[in-house]
């Protein structure tokens, strides 16, 4: 199985966990510097900027927001963001068919369950 990039939610609203959308000047900062999807599997850069682990370049790059230089080959430049990945956790995606859960099982949720997408 290949790695994927962020979570495509495509227009379905993502909410908080009282159920109250979240706006999208919140969600810039759940989102990859590179594929622009939200996280999965959060990391933070030096720089302060994050980006998905797998979309994370594997030679000296600099960022996409910033331009810092980052080099993925010192740990110090990069980490495994964890309060980003708690909050996340905390994210609902109501889809059109009337499905409301957790982030986590969007993808299970549309590839195999949703009557919307299977028609």
């Amino acid at each position: 199985m290949s790695e994927t990039h962020g979570y495509d939610v495509g227009s379905s609203p993502v909410l908080n966990k009282t159920g109250a959308p979240v706006d999208e000047q919140t969600l810039r900062r759940y989102k990859c510097v590179f594929c622009g999807l939200l996280l999965r599997e959060a990391c933070q850069m030096a720089c302060g900027d994050r980006t998905c682990r797998v979309c994370l370049p594997q030679e000296l790059f600099q960022c996409p927001v910033c331009q810092e230089k980052i080099d993925p080959t010192k740990p110090q430049q990069f980490f495994p963001d964890k309060s980003c990945q708690n909050d996340m956790k905390t994210f609902q995606v109501k889809c059109g068919c009337g499905w409301q859960g957790p982030l986590l099982d969007w993808e299970v949720r549309v590839q195999f369950a949703c009557a919307q997408n299977m028609q």
